[in-house]
């Protein structure tokens, strides 16, 4: 009995022709029954109805649309179902991106090998936008051409004709890519410049697009080329320019995270070392308030080696923190910083004042705290023997 502009443009038909005509006109019946039960529904029992649904449009677009059917009364008392269609599209590709890219980022955090996570990009890709083949090269050693980083869909004898391009102006639009660190679009690579000396090849592979994104690190250096093919002459749209833009960036992280595990044992050693080189004690825990860190400065204190720490219950291996279990959790759960200055606690029959600070650990799903322990006896007897010497000086004076 009514409907707006919107919905005649989504459907392409007028309002002359949508007036007075039902779901059973534009549907197959299979699926107008659907509708019309949940239509029924409505106004049976006079709920919201809402849907994520697919829809058809004029263009032949097939579009993600969210539904709402509310049932309304007018001043004579006829039943009336309004509905209401969002379209959703591009929020509903969105999510799906997005959690495209979780899995690839969990794959890597898993440990997935280079090889492996690179494909699942180029396959990302390829699903978004089917009929197109997707490429990743990497830069060589020499940081002067491009090398295939993981089989792709491309012909072998394209790929060998390829192979090695040297990172210049005008080299294909990889090569150009990677020398303008710029994206570069070819949108018909039989007529284009950059192209002429593969020409034979592509015509021969079927290719007649091409468009490159730079694979940039956070250092700034280009590490390779993510590429998008096309069987015909083709402008990209908006949308693909951000896949490639962000299958390029995901591409990074992947490459980087690779390197970074060659020279993850390097680190590690560094870090343990400045770790080790502080005066202070510093205790890693986990949520159970067991031991994931120990330093050097922890087993002079204590006498237990690192290795015999690790794993253990903290007050099993440092009683004197057995106390500070209540502030630890709190610590944890509430992430924030706990300071508790100047304790004390008798070792060898002397009092020892320490200053311990409880930092907060949340990351890569894993919860704890680091323990920072700071022996503060000296400073704080010199204070009491300057205090005393005042408090003489000052009987002196009276007297």
């Amino acid at each position: 009995v009514y409907i707006n502009k919107k919905f005649c443009d989504i459907f392409g038909l007028s309002e002359e022709e949508l007036i007075g005509k039902s779901d059973y006109d534009f549907f197959p019946k299979e699926q107008a029954d659907i509708f019309w039960e949940k239509d029924e529904m409505v106004f049976a029992d006079g709920k919201e109805n809402e849907n994520i649904e697919l829809l058809t449009d004029s263009k032949g677009l097939i579009r993600t649309i969210a539904t709402k059917k509310t049932l309304l009364q007018d001043t004579e008392g006829n039943k009336l179902l309004v509905g209401t269609i969002h379209d959703i599209t591009e929020i509903s590709q969105l999510r799906k991106h997005e959690q495209q890219i979780s899995n690839v980022l969990k794959e890597l955090a898993l440990g997935g090998t280079l090889d492996h996570v690179l494909k699942m990009i180029l396959v990302i890709a390829e699903e978004e936008f089917p009929g197109m083949i997707a490429s990743i090269l990497l830069v060589d050693k020499e940081g002067k051409r491009l090398r295939s980083a993981v089989e792709s869909r491309l012909p072998a004898f394209f790929l060998k004709a390829i192979e090695g391009t040297p990172i210049r102006d005008a080299m294909g639009s990889c090569g150009t890519a990677a020398f303008r660190r710029e994206t570069i679009i070819v949108e018909d690579v039989q007529s284009h410049p950059f192209w002429q000396g593969v020409k034979e090849h592509t015509i021969k592979a079927g290719l007649f697009a091409c468009w490159s994104e730079p694979i940039m690190a956070t250092n700034g250096n280009v590490v390779g080329t993510f590429a998008l093919y096309y069987s015909k002459p083709k402008k990209p749209s908006e949308q693909e320019l951000k896949l490639m833009q962000t299958m390029a960036q995901v591409a990074a992280i992947t490459i980087e995270n690779q390197r970074s595990k060659n020279e993850g044992l390097m680190l590690g050693k560094l870090l343990e070392s400045i770790i080790d080189s502080m005066p202070s004690v510093l205790i890693g825990v986990d949520s159970k308030i067991r031991v994931t860190q120990w330093n050097l400065q922890a087993e002079k204190q204590t006498f237990i080696p690192r290795t015999s720490a690790i794993g253990q219950p903290l007050e099993t291996v440092y009683p004197s923190l057995a106390k500070d279990n209540d502030e630890l959790h709190e610590a944890i759960q509430s992430q924030k910083i706990i300071a508790n200055l100047k304790k004390t606690h008798h070792l060898a029959k002397e009092n020892v004042y320490e200053n311990i600070t409880i930092y907060p650990l949340h990351a890569r799903g894993m919860e704890g705290a680091v323990i920072r322990i700071d022996d503060i006896t000296e400073s704080v007897r010199l204070e009491e023997t300057m205090i005393h010497s005042d408090k003489m000086t000052s009987i002196g004076v009276l007297a």
